[in-house]
């Protein structure tokens, strides 16, 4: 009995030490996913203002 709790102590930390790299790695790839994000709204934000810049030019010139 006691050799099995030890093996099961050993199990239960092993799948703690696991669980903590797969949360690491999760969190990684949500900021990840943010930075996406991120750069999306830049993009977009860019795109518009060049928009407008673009329309203004154009009104000048006509």
């Amino acid at each position: 009995l006691n050799t099995e709790v030890k093996l099961l102590d050993k199990n239960i930390h092993e799948f703690g030490r696991q669980l903590e790299i797969w949360k690491r790695d999760i969190s990684d790839v949500n900021s990840a996913l943010k930075e996406l994000g991120d750069t999306e709204t830049w993009s977009k934000k860019l795109k518009h203002d060049s928009q407008l810049v673009f329309n203004v030019f154009q009104s000048i010139n006509n």
